[in-house]
């Protein structure tokens, strides 16, 4: 393997590492993508964390009144969104839905990603500047390919997307067994989807998804090493690579395209 002069690479047996230090952190970022080129055959997935400790779970798994009550909140949400958003997708289109909820913060067993590097980065360096961030990387189709036996990406219409979604708007424990006897539960999968941006934050951020039927975190599920990779970035160059993602015009305004988000950007901006 080939060294780089602003990267470290570490193997910790479950995935490759690659580590961004606090000088020269941008050609830090061109050593790793360099690697990945090498590494990778497929078009990769991107996610941000602002703190380097965080697993890769759904919002829904990491607090156990979330979990029992998904179904709950999915359907509450259904029922007050109508008169808040003009665009709601149908009733029976229960993906479009968590879609939906999950770009506006209720707790879904979707996890973000994006398919721009630049969205991720503006995710892992933008908070908790004095913690080091991470971004990683997925192979979609390898994931796939480990949990379906296809080497692909799934649309969201598609029978096994479907009955995932299906399963997670189910709020009845003896619905979920009724479920589970026609085969409509699929345990333990986790499964990369490229969805239909209907939502102005999708189209926005290159939104995809990987829907989870697992509290298992994908970070530690068997064969990471083939589909995922983690770059970490020192605490000391965030604030260096925020200020470059502004200069190129990645600005929370931008990422968050609303009057809220505009508005906190002007008042930062004029600070005295």
């Amino acid at each position: 393997m080939r060294k780089y002069n602003f990267l470290d690479i570490e193997d910790n047996k479950n995935y490759y590492v690659l580590k961004i230090g606090d000088k020269s952190p941008m050609y830090g970022l061109l050593d790793a993508m360099n690697w990945l080129m090498e590494y990778q055959d497929d078009i990769p997935w991107w996610r941000g964390h602002s703190d380097i400790t965080w697993d890769l779970s759904p919002s829904v798994y990491r607090k156990s009144y979330y979990d029992t009550n998904e179904g709950n909140l999915i359907r509450h949400f259904q029922l007050g969104a109508g008169m808040r958003y003009e665009r709601c997708p149908e009733d029976r289109d229960y993906f479009s839905w968590l879609c939906l909820a999950q770009h506006y913060k209720l707790p879904t067993r979707l996890l973000d990603w994006s398919e721009s590097l630049a969205i991720a980065i503006y995710f892992a360096v933008c908070e908790n500047e004095k913690v080091d961030g991470a971004i990683w990387c997925l192979n979609p189709q390898k994931l796939n390919k480990i949990q379906t036996k296809r080497h692909t990406l799934y649309m969201p219409k598609t029978s096994i997307i479907e009955k995932l979604s299906q399963w997670a708007l189910s709020p009845d424990p003896v619905n979920q067994k009724v479920l589970s006897k026609l085969g409509l539960r699929l345990d333990n999968r986790i499964i990369a989807v490229k969805p239909q941006h209907f939502d102005i934050r999708q189209l926005i951020q290159d939104s995809v998804f990987t829907i989870h039927d697992t509290k298992e975190p994908l970070n530690k599920i068997p064969d990471t090493k083939d589909f995922l990779v983690k770059i970490e970035i020192n605490s000391k160059a965030k604030n260096l690579m925020e200020g470059k993602l502004r200069q190129f015009g990645m600005r929370k305004s931008y990422i968050f395209p609303d009057l809220e988000h505009l508005s906190e950007e002007l008042q930062d901006m004029f600070k005295s």
